[in-house]
């Protein structure tokens, strides 16, 4: 399967468009209601750093999302996403370091105003 990202740059001389594109096999998609003034809410999820091949996060409103190794608030911190409101996050293969330091178990999300937070993955494993 492929997951994709379709970038368009304006500017007064013009568009710049570029397409980043990456294959795979295991397809993940996180669509999360988080409450209003949530503090470390617990999401698992498994991602293999090393099999990674694209990842998007996004959020409708500010959120920090700290990734860590473990379940049930254990585990080495492997990323903090800090999102603001409808800027979207991504690293497609190629494109950059992985965010990741090593494999992801959990996802502990803190907000204020609460929102949607949306992620896709893809892993090839």
């Amino acid at each position: 399967m492929n997951h994709t990202l379709n970038i368009t740059y304006g500017s007064p001389s013009g568009n710049l468009v570029s397409t980043l594109s990456a294959t795979g096999d295991t397809n993940i998609e996180l669509n999360l209601t988080i409450a209003p003034s949530a503090s470390a809410a617990e999401t698992d999820i498994s991602i293999t750093s090393a099999n990674l091949q694209a990842f998007y996060i996004e959020a409708t409103a500010a959120m920090t999302i700290v990734c860590k190794s473990g379940t049930g608030g254990s585990g080495t911190i492997e990323a903090t996403f800090t999102l603001l409101a409808n800027i979207p996050q991504f690293w497609f293969t190629g494109n950059g370091v992985n965010p990741f330091g090593g494999n992801v178990g959990q996802l502990l999300v803190t907000s204020t105003a609460g929102g949607t937070l949306n992620i896709r993955a893809l892993l090839n494993d």
